[in-house]
C-alpha cells in the first residue's frame, strides 16, 4: 500500500508546481543548476528542494534551423536520493507520450502509462515489484474500459474486468491456460 501511495505521490508531482510539505518548492522558486549542449539536444538540471542537487533533468530538442527548444523528455528524481524515478518522454508537440515510474525506489521501473492524443490509454503496472508487468489498464476518452491481470506470474493473461462508464460490468478468465477467457460472468448491479 504504502508503495502505491508514493507511486500516486510522484504521479501528482508530474504535471504541476508542488504545496507546502513534500519537500519540494513551487515551480516558481525552482532554481536552475546549470545546461549543457550534446549535439542538438539541452540538458537542463533544476534543483527543486534547495539542497543544490538536481532533482529534474529536462531535456530539450534544439533545430540546427531556428534554434527552437522542443522538449524531449523529463527526468524527475522524487524521494532526492540521486536517481531517475519518473521519466516523461514528449512527442513533437509537446504532448506527453509515455510515462515510466519506479514506485518503490529501486531503480526499476514499475508502471508506465502511454497516452494517445494527450489521453491516457494503457497504464502498465508490475504489482509485485518483480520486473514483470502483471496488471494491464485500458482506457477510453480518459475512462477505465478493460483490466487485464497475470495473476500467476507466468507472463500470460488470465483474467479480465470490463467497465462502462467506471462500473465493473463483467469478468472474464482464462481456464485452460492458453491466453483466452473461456469463462465469463456478468456482474449485476445489486
Amino acid at each position: 500500500m504504502h508503495r502505491m501511495l508514493v507511486g500516486a505521490f510522484a504521479l501528482s508531482l508530474l504535471g504541476c508546481g508542488t504545496t507546502g510539505g513534500t519537500g519540494y518548492k513551487s515551480g516558481a522558486e525552482a532554481v536552475i543548476l546549470g545546461s549543457e549542449i550534446a549535439g542538438t539536444e539541452l540538458t537542463e538540471r533544476f534543483d527543486l528542494n534547495g539542497d543544490e542537487k538536481p532533482d529534474v533533468w529536462k531535456v530539450s530538442f534544439i533545430s540546427d534551423v531556428d534554434d527552437e527548444k522542443t522538449i524531449l523528455r523529463k527526468e524527475i528524481d522524487v524521494n532526492f536520493d540521486g536517481k531517475v524515478d519518473v521519466t516523461k518522454y514528449y512527442d513533437r508537440n509537446g504532448e506527453v507520450e509515455r510515462e515510466e515510474m519506479d514506485l518503490d525506489f529501486d531503480s526499476r521501473v514499475d508502471a508506465t502509462n502511454v497516452y494517445e492524443e494527450g489521453n491516457l490509454a494503457v497504464r502498465e503496472v508490475d504489482t509485485s515489484f518483480d520486473g514483470q508487468v502483471d496488471v494491464w489498464k485500458f482506457y477510453s476518452e480518459g475512462s477505465l474500459v478493460r483490466k487485464e491481470r497475470d495473476s500467476n506470474g507466468d507472463g500470460a493473461v488470465d483474467s479480465w474486468e470490463y467497465f462502462k462508464e467506471g462500473t465493473l460490468t463483467r469478468i472474464g478468465s482464462d481456464r485452460d491456460g492458453d491466453g483466452e477467457p473461456e469463462y465469463f460472468e456478468d456482474v449485476v448491479d445489486k
